[in-house]
């Protein structure tokens, strides 16, 4: 009977060792901490039964299946409108979290008119 301490096994699987220790004992290992002992074979079961069966060797993963390559969908030739730029605010004394703002709310004016949305329902206005 192979036996490893709780952490060890958590490590080697790629797991939290709290994770591990509340799988095990809901599994029906009584161990107390991570520190405890167990044995290998079973602990390996009840973390993923599919992959370390209780009767031998590890099953190999299957491999995926090989997809076709997806079809890439055809480029849009479209040219977008020219936009009226808007008078640019004089940001020169605000701060930092208010020019961020204001940009911010600049990109939604432009990306509202280019969708023909109308901007006076917009949020956020400086």
């Amino acid at each position: 009977m192979d036996t490893k301490r709780i952490y060890e096994v958590a490590k080697d699987e790629g797991l939290p060792s709290a994770f591990v220790l509340q799988r095990l004992r809901a599994g029906g290992i009584d161990a107390k901490t991570a520190s405890s002992t167990v044995d290998v074979a079973a602990a390996l079961h009840i973390l993923n039964p599919n992959k370390y069966p209780l009767g031998g060797a590890p099953v190999a993963p299957a491999k995926p299946a090989k997809r076709a390559p997806a079809k890439s969908p055809e480029p849009v030739n479209e040219t977008p409108e020219e936009v009226e730029s808007e008078p640019v605010a004089d940001l020169s004394g605000a701060t930092p979290s208010e020019r961020r703002k204001a940009r911010a709310h600049a990109a939604r004016v432009a990306r509202a008119k280019a969708l023909g949305i109308d901007v006076a329902d917009l949020p956020g206005a400086p």
